[in-house]
């Protein structure tokens, strides 16, 4: 029997029977097929050499190479077995013909025309649906809402509605010249400086001309698009580079390079007497957008912002989650505990007392990314959307899903606790003659070196009832807005995540909590899950509404208002909001 090692994740076995099984040939065929692996394998002869083609080796573990690759050819419909599915993506990737190709890439043409779709939607879309869900929640008393937002949400966009409670915003200049190339991203998951400042600020109600009578001074930078000027020019300059783990392993030299341009430009702008007059009004703040997070990242021009500053992000990372209620981690609801598992959890490095995280890192909470009563967390744009495809349950045979690399520490835990059950069902399922049948309700965690099309992770993203989310390079990331707009119910493995307009949605009933160090007993949990169908189909058939709050075609842009209005009254009329 031959061992073959493919990319050091999928053990593959060979055997005279199993190629007699596999390839069905004659048995004079078969018997010279083996004996020219045996030759080709003596000593000193290399096992790749010794497979030529190498879809030789792949034919017994991963099935008939020729038909994955047809539900690749088809467009990988519907109609395609979840088991022939996952073959390809194995098959594809091990053969190199894959390697995360981004299939949402589009054109300089399509973003310009998606723009303007996007601008003439944008609104009218949002505020005509915004006020058809606010005439349903009327009659709503208290929390007894049939909803999965919060009565505060409902009570702040009701205020919006009224008189002279809409926000104020005054646009301080223009973009710095060098930002210019930026204004072709919008539509691109990295482009919310851009999306803010010519569509969101552009078509906004509430900009008025004069500073003194806003409630915040816009300051229009474009911090990730120098982000990535900077790190390419380090990166190509042949110098030793660090990366900052803690802030999103961003390379050192670029992030300082930013935070100095930041810095000076505050120095500059604090002589203006537009700027000045904000610092010395009480009720106005400066609105600053960034993706990632300056107050973890940009220390020193955050710093000089000091507290009249508001930062819009995407990158929502603080102790949230540990501080809510006893019931938003799904041990915790269900008395479920590592305490006598057979398998007790070994973080990769030594963790301070109390804290539950995979590493030392994701305990760190200084300086803190983002201060909750101020700040605003943004869901990813991305370009999925709510289809009725998302809206199915019976199509969904995994029940959780998984593919990603060893981008954290609880990844790497994770990758870990699934390795050998992957391994052992894509076996299992080559073997059953039923095959066909044998994923139905598997968990399917991909190996790290196993990296799928986008259109592959969409497609079982539709076939599972939960998807997984650990925290990446960040505690957000955009895998769970893209997770919730095909339908599959959450898990957030995290102990620092801070989710998207967290004080208007009641993540805990559209998403499960698990803490990191309770990874080693994450298929007891999810066998538990999937005793109890009716939840889990409640729990799907709820992020239907939340969805439309996080697509920026829908209601997001009219969240992010009602958030934006909620920041500015809270120092506006401090006395009324305290009481709400």
């Amino acid at each position: 029997m031959l061992q073959l090692r493919l990319q050091n994740d999928l053990v593959v076995l060979l055997s005279v029977s199993d190629m007699l099984s596999v390839f069905r040939c004659s048995f004079v065929v078969a018997l010279l097929l083996a004996a020219a692996v045996l030759v080709a394998h003596s000593p000193g002869a290399p096992i790749a050499e010794a497979l030529a083609p190498r879809d030789l080796a792949l034919r017994r573990g991963l099935g008939d190479m020729r038909v994955s690759r047809e539900c690749v050819a088809s467009g990988l419909l519907e109609s395609n077995q979840t088991l022939s599915l996952v073959r390809c993506a194995l098959a594809r990737n091990l053969d190199g013909t894959d390697g995360w190709r981004q299939q949402w890439a589009l054109s300089p043409e399509s973003l310009e025309q998606n723009a303007e779709l996007h601008t003439r939607e944008m609104w009218n879309s949002s505020d005509k649906l915004q006020k058809q869900l606010l005439t349903e929640y009327k009659g709503c008393v208290g929390y007894d809402c049939d909803t999965t937002l919060t009565f505060r949400y409902m009570e702040d966009a009701w205020e919006l509605t009224k008189p002279g409670k809409h926000p104020r915003i005054f646009r301080f200049g223009n973009w710095d010249p060098i930002c210019a190339p930026a204004e072709k991203q919008i539509n691109y998951r990295y482009a919310l400086e851009s999306w803010f400042y010519m569509q969101f600020i552009g078509n906004f109600a509430g900009l008025v001309d004069d500073p003194q009578a806003a409630d915040f001074v816009y300051l229009p930078f474009c911090i990730r698009f120098l982000l990535e000027g900077f790190t390419e020019q380090e990166l190509s300059s042949g110098r030793s580079v660090t990366y900052l783990n803690y802030e999103g392993n961003f390379v050192e030299a670029a992030v300082r390079r930013v935070d100095d341009y930041l810095f000076s430009l505050v120095q500059r702008l604090s002589h203006m007497p537009e700027y000045a007059q904000c610092v010395q009004r009480k009720g106005c703040r400066f609105l600053v957008v960034s993706i990632d997070s300056p107050r973890n990242v940009y220390t020193k021009f955050a710093a000089a912002m000091g507290e009249k500053v508001t930062f819009v992000t995407y990158m929502g990372m603080s102790g949230w989650a540990p501080r809510q209620p006893g019931n938003l981690y799904w041990t915790d609801l269900h008395n479920m505990s590592l305490q006598g598992d057979v398998e007790a959890f070994v973080a990769e490095d030594e963790v301070p007392d109390g804290c539950r995280a995979a590493c030392k890192l994701h305990c760190r909470q200084e300086p803190a990314a983002i201060e909750e009563a101020t700040d605003i967390v943004l869901p990813w744009s991305q370009l999925y959307q709510w289809t009725r495809r998302s809206e199915q349950r019976s199509s969904r045979n995994l029940l959780a899903f998984f593919a990603g690399g060893e981008s954290s520490c609880s990844r790497k835990v994770l990758l870990r606790v699934f390795e050998e059950q992957f391994v052992t069902d894509i076996r299992r399922c080559t073997l059953e003659p039923f095959s066909k049948w044998c994923l139905r309700g598997s968990t399917l965690v991909f190996p790290a070196s196993v990296r799928l099309e986008q259109r592959m992770w969409s497609e079982l993203a539709y076939r599972s009832q939960i998807c997984l989310v650990p925290d990446g390079d960040c505690a957000m990331s955009i895998r769970l807005i893209e997770v919730i707009m095909h339908g599959c119910v959450p898990m957030i493995i995290t102990n620092r995540m801070l989710p998207p307009f967290h004080e208007y949605i009641k993540w805990r009933e559209i998403a499960f909590f698990v803490r990191e160090d309770e990874i080693p007993i994450l298929p007891k949990i999810l066998d538990r899950i999937a005793r109890e169908p009716a939840v889990l189909g409640w729990m799907q058939r709820r992020l239907r509404e939340t969805s439309r709050h996080f697509d920026y075609t829908l209601i997001a842009t009219g969240t992010l208002s009602t958030l934006i209005s909620r920041r500015a009254l809270s120092f506006r009329l401090p006395e009324y909001w305290s009481s709400r």
